[in-house]
């Protein structure tokens, strides 16, 4: 039998799974980071602040 934070992480990873916007912003740094783009905080929270 699952344990209740188990269940919680399920959880959220479905919903998390469902996001397209985040899917979106995973692909795009998975892309960045095969081409070299790599960035710090500060440019990586600047680069989500322009794409929302």
């Amino acid at each position: 039998m699952k344990n209740r934070t188990e269940t919680i992480i399920e959880i959220e990873v479905d919903w998390l799974a469902k996001d397209e916007e985040l899917l979106n912003l995973v692909k795009k740094s998975r892309e960045d980071r095969k081409n070299g783009r790599i960035y710090n905080k500060e440019q990586g929270l600047a680069f989500i602040r322009e794409n929302e």
